[in-house]
């Protein structure tokens, strides 16, 4: 959680698991309050792989209207924080933006020749 000060994150993202476990709810609730930003719990639809909803966790903060409002992202937008393991020395935070994810994924669907009916779990 400290690393999303570290970060300068807008808002945090947990999976429901975690903030039905009262004792690391209450922890993660207090992290986001000491760091000012908000919080969002993300649960997977049990029905379609890949598909899930977010919701503002009540009682935290709500985050800013810039964050809220803004519907699309730009290429440029980090899309995902990668947290090395630290094998090498202490760990790393790796941030990919939105237009590297999408070229990555576009080799992948290219070199592997996927169609739509295919279905791919790539671990990273």
């Amino acid at each position: 959680v400290m690393d999303a000060g570290r970060v300068r994150a807008k808002l945090l993202i947990a999976h429901k698991d975690y903030l039905e476990n009262p004792k690391q709810s209450d922890e993660l609730k207090s992290a986001v309050a000491e760091l000012g930003i908000g919080l969002f719990n993300l649960t997977p639809d049990t029905e379609v792989c890949g598909r899930f909803s977010l919701r503002h966790v009540v009682g935290t903060q709500v985050p800013s209207p810039s964050v809220s409002r803004r519907l699309l992202s730009s290429g440029e937008d980090t899309s995902l924080l990668l947290f090395t393991s630290g094998t090498s020395g202490s760990k790393k935070c790796v941030p990919y933006s939105l237009s590297t994810l999408l070229v990555g994924s576009t080799c992948i669907i290219a070199s592997w020749e996927l169609r739509p009916s295919d279905r791919v779990c790539n671990m990273m």
